[in-house]
C-alpha cells in the first residue's frame, strides 16, 4: 500500500513539474490565443495607463475627476462579468462573444476620437462603461479558452506564458502609446496626439 502511494505521489509530481519545453506541444489554436491576448490586452493595458491625461487632455476634466471617471470601467466590469460568465457557460459561442467584446472596445475608441473638445464632461463616461463591458465581457471569455485547447497537464504552462505574455504587454504598450502621443502632439487635428495613439491601438 506504502509502495503504491509513493506511486501515485510521483506521477502527481512529474505531472505538476513545469517544463519549458512542453511549449512545443502547444497547438496552433493555443498560439492564436496568445496573439488575441498580446494585441488586445496590449490595447486595453496602453488605454488605460494614459485613460487619465486623455481625458484632462481631450475634454478639459479635471485629473481628479479623470481618475473617478476611470472607476467606471471596474465598477461595470464588476457587475457585468458573472452574467456573461454564466451566459458562456450555458450557451457556448466563446468565438462570437470574443469578438462582439473587441467590437464594443473598438466603438469606444471610435467615440472618443468623434467626441468634440466642448461636449459635456459626462458624455467620456459612455465610452468609459463600454470599455468596461469588453474588459468583462473579454476575461470571462478568454481565460476558459485556455484549457480548451491544451492538455490538463500543460494548463500551468499555458497559463504562465499568458501571464507572462500579458505583463509584457503591460510594461510595453503604455509606453509605445505614449512615444506615439508625444511624437504626433503637434499635428493638425490630432486632437494633441491622441488620435495617432488611437491608430496604433488599432494597429
Amino acid at each position: 500500500m506504502a509502495k503504491e502511494d509513493d506511486l501515485k505521489g510521483s506521477i502527481i509530481e512529474e505531472e505538476e513539474k513545469v517544463n519549458l519545453a512542453d511549449i512545443k506541444n502547444f497547438s496552433s489554436k493555443f498560439w492564436i490565443l496568445v496573439l488575441n491576448c498580446a494585441l488586445i490586452y496590449g490595447s486595453f493595458f496602453a488605454f488605460n495607463a494614459n485613460s487619465n491625461a486623455l481625458l484632462n487632455s481631450m475634454y478639459s476634466i479635471p485629473t481628479s475627476i479623470a481618475g473617478v471617471y476611470l472607476l467606471s470601467i471596474y465598477m461595470s466590469a464588476s457587475i457585468i462579468t458573472p452574467f456573461f460568465g454564466m451566459i458562456s457557460d450555458k450557451y457556448g459561442k466563446r468565438v462570437l462573444l470574443m469578438m462582439f467584446s473587441v467590437g464594443v472596445f473598438m466603438c469606444s475608441i471610435v467615440i472618443f476620437c468623434v467626441l468634440p473638445a466642448d461636449v459635456n464632461q459626462v458624455m467620456p463616461l459612455v465610452p468609459l462603461v463600454c470599455i468596461g463591458i469588453f474588459y468583462a465581457t473579454y476575461a470571462a471569455i478568454f481565460w476558459p479558452c485556455i484549457p480548451v485547447v491544451v492538455e490538463p497537464k500543460l494548463c500551468g504552462t499555458a497559463f504562465g506564458v499568458v501571464n507572462a505574455v500579458q505583463n509584457i504587454n503591460l510594461a510595453l504598450s503604455p509606453i509605445l502609446f505614449g512615444i506615439i502621443r508625444n511624437a504626433t502632439k503637434d499635428i493638425n487635428n490630432s486632437r494633441n496626439g491622441y488620435i495617432y495613439a488611437f491608430v496604433f491601438l488599432f494597429s
